[in-house]
C-alpha cells in the first residue's frame, strides 16, 4: 500500500479482501496510541540540530516559541509539515550568522516575558 499510515502493510503488495477489514478494525480499536513523536519522522533530527546551535539554556524558550506559533501545548504535537519548517529555520540558523542574531533575540524575549 502506498499510502499507508497505519503502519500495517508497509512495504507490502496488497489485494483488500475481509482479512484487511479484519486487520484495520483491530488497528482502529487498538487503546494504545503511539505517541506523535513516534509517529513524526525528523523531531529527533530538530532536537539534534537545536542542540548543534549551542542554545541550551534556551531550549525552554525554544519550546513556547513553537508551541505559540502552532498553537499546541507540546512541542511532540506538531505535525511533520511543522517540524520540516523548523529544521529548515534551524539549518537557516547554522548557515547565516544574522539568522541565528534574530533567533537568539526571539528567543531572549520569551525568556523576558
Amino acid at each position: 500500500a502506498s499510502k499507508d499510515r497505519t503502519g500495517l502493510f508497509d512495504g507490502q503488495r496488497l489485494t483488500p479482501d475481509s482479512s484487511t477489514g479484519t486487520r484495520l478494525l483491530g488497528w482502529l480499536e487498538t487503546p494504545e496510541i503511539s505517541t506523535l513523536q513516534e509517529q513524526i519522522p525528523g523531531i529527533d533530527t530538530l532536537n539534534e540540530i537545536f542542540g548543534q546551535l549551542g542554545l541550551d539554556d534556551l531550549q525552554d524558550e525554544y519550546t513556547v516559541y513553537v508551541c505559540e506559533r502552532y498553537g499546541v501545548s507540546e512541542l511532540n504535537e506538531i505535525n511533520a509539515n511543522q517540524v520540516s519548517e523548523q529544521i529548515t529555520l534551524l539549518k537557516q540558523c547554522l548557515k547565516r550568522e544574522e539568522k541565528m542574531s534574530q533567533f537568539v533575540d526571539i528567543l531572549r524575549q520569551k525568556l523576558a516575558a
